[in-house]
């Protein structure tokens, strides 16, 4: 059974990601897969004990408060783990971090990755423009508290840095995953011996000087690659737009 973190700031769509991936594992390859979405846990958890401070703010509650209620949930996830023991793989979804009025909050404690004992983190990324888009509809957001585009850019890269770190000091290994990475070949990562690539070449000159090439690369060429290794594509991500 493997077990891992998976982290991605507010809007970035990893638990839609997640459970898109367990629909593909569980129905092409007959792999079972269990998501834990972290946050609804810790709302359901909230439900539970009839906390009368909670609503979407969840945030502007005691910090103490806030990480007893991760703790709970955190709880659940590993009873999970004993409870489901032959599920292939389990995905705990969480944030690394989260930026709230000015504040940078921790979304895990190094005590609660101990006790899960991940066998590896991966961290999404999307679009900033469309990260943006997503927060404004989301009613925990208000124009005094919404990450503006430059405010999200960089809630994104320390959201990264904060699970690079994390994994280092765990001694596991990070994947950088991009909320548009081809589901089938996302999967190979976790249920193939495929090898992993990162796909690099001279974007920027090639779209300038031959675009004709750049489409060829990211079309028959890039999927001629993911069906022999596991391809991480930098124009996955579009924020160069």
């Amino acid at each position: 059974m493997q077990k891992w973190i998976v982290t991605g700031i507010s809007g970035s769509d990893r638990i839609e990601l997640l459970q898109e991936l367990k629909t593909y594992s569980e129905q092409k390859l007959g792999k079972q897969v269990v998501v834990h979405d972290v946050g609804q846990l810790i709302r359901d958890e909230c439900q539970r004990t009839r906390n009368p401070l909670i609503d979407e703010r969840i945030l502007d509650v005691d910090r103490s408060l806030l990480a007893c209620l991760r703790s709970s949930s955190l709880k659940d996830v590993r009873l999970s783990f004993q409870e489901i023991p032959k599920a292939d793989i389990h995905f705990v979804g969480v944030h690394a971090s989260f930026r709230w009025r000015n504040r940078i909050i921790p979304g895990i404690s190094f005590q609660n990755l101990l006790d899960l004992k991940p066998n590896g983190f991966i961290h999404v990324h999307r679009n900033v423009k469309d990260i943006l888009e997503k927060n404004k509809k989301n009613p925990k957001w208000d124009e005094e508290t919404l990450p503006n585009l430059e405010q999200t850019q960089e809630w994104m890269m320390e959201e990264e840095f904060i699970t690079e770190v994390l994994a280092e000091v765990l001694n596991v290994p990070i994947y950088i995953v991009s909320r548009d990475h081809n589901i089938q070949n996302l999967a190979d990562l976790f249920f193939s011996d495929k090898k992993r690539v990162y796909l690099s070449y001279p974007i920027t000159e090639i779209r300038e000087e031959n675009p004709e090439l750049l489409e060829k690369i990211q079309g028959p060429i890039l999927q001629r690659l993911e069906k022999l290794f596991v391809v991480f594509n930098p124009l996955s991500i579009q924020d160069m737009r």
